[in-house]
């Protein structure tokens, strides 16, 4: 009660810093997956997670300096923050893993399900 929001603050970030320990311990306890292999995954995203979060930034910090209004900042940085994604994903796509490939396979499942085998080169003969 004497910390006020800085309290608060410390609070959450601690719950979550306790529920991250716990679910990595959770997760550990049900796959076989080693502390050095999970570590790799996280950095893995975490870079991802990086250079989108500069992405947006950088729209962020260029919209501010133009006196933009808060809705067009807002508009701006999740169009950064969606360019910033599929940029890394067609350019580095490696930093996306084995669960890059899973997305990627779960993709083409469903444009094949919804667009048979037609492609776009297909399309323009």
């Amino acid at each position: 009660h004497y910390w006020g929001t800085t309290g608060v603050a410390a609070g959450v970030a601690f719950a979550i810093a306790a529920q991250y320990l716990i679910m990595i311990h959770f997760g550990r306890s049900l796959t076989s997956v080693s502390l050095t292999e999970l570590a790799s995954i996280h950095l893995r995203h975490l870079t991802v997670a990086l250079l989108v979060s500069t992405a947006i930034t950088a729209a962020k910090l260029g919209l501010l300096a133009l006196n933009a209004p808060n809705y067009a900042v807002l508009a701006g940085g999740s169009v950064a923050g969606g360019l910033g994604f599929i940029l890394t994903w067609l350019f580095l796509r490696r930093l996306f893993g084995d669960e890059g490939l899973w997305l990627s396979d779960q993709a083409n499942a469903l444009r094949l399900r919804f667009f048979g085998r037609k492609t776009a080169y297909s399309l323009r003969r």
